[in-house]
């Protein structure tokens, strides 16, 4: 048996399947993400919300073992050929670690970017920069946290047995990640 599915599986609630169904296409919803683990403290970027349509390439095997999966995301699923995902750019995520060298590099580049004066023809070049930096943080997880759909738990949980692939438009086409503080500012 194989470690996962060639099916990416899209889980959701009963209404939310219909609604797909209906309109024949996925809906990207702002979801809670939390860095904190992963980045300083101080930065900005540590608790956003990222715009997403999850899937994951658990097998029916796993789903039914460990159930867990389906209670926390929806009983209700949608499963299609992983080509087809592939051909969607959906991709799977990149879980790390507040140690990992992805986690260090991508401090070491943010602070780089935010040190270089934003002067002349260089501000619209490092604020596109910045774009997609940040855009390439919505296929970024910690590998565990305390952090579940935007609520904090007493238990740590392993993110990475979620197998997670996402398909995130991009902040060119209208969808920013947006700080947890601009959330629900005018």
């Amino acid at each position: 048996m194989g470690v996962s599915a060639n099916t990416l599986f899209h889980f959701t609630a009963r209404e939310s399947l219909l609604k797909i169904i209906q309109a024949k296409y996925f809906f990207a919803k702002y979801s809670n993400e939390y860095f904190e683990n992963i980045l300083p403290q101080q930065s900005p970027i540590n608790k956003v919300y990222t715009p997403l349509i999850s899937f994951c390439d658990l097998t029916i095997m796993q789903l039914a073992r460990e159930p867990i999966h389906t209670k926390t995301f929806g009983f209700y699923g949608i499963g299609l050929k992983k080509e087809w995902g592939v051909n969607q750019k959906v991709s799977p995520i990149v879980y790390v670690h507040g140690k990992s060298q992805p986690s260090l590099q991508l401090t070491e580049i943010i602070k780089t970017i935010n040190s270089i004066p934003k002067t002349g023809d260089l501000k619209d070049k490092i604020e596109e920069i910045k774009l997609e930096l940040i855009d390439s943080f919505k296929f970024i997880k910690p590998y565990e946290s305390y952090y579940q759909k935007g609520k904090k738990g007493k238990k740590l949980i392993e993110h990475y047995n979620e197998r997670e692939w996402r398909f995130c438009p991009t902040s060119k086409k209208g969808f920013s990640v947006i700080p947890s503080k601009e959330r629900f500012a005018k």
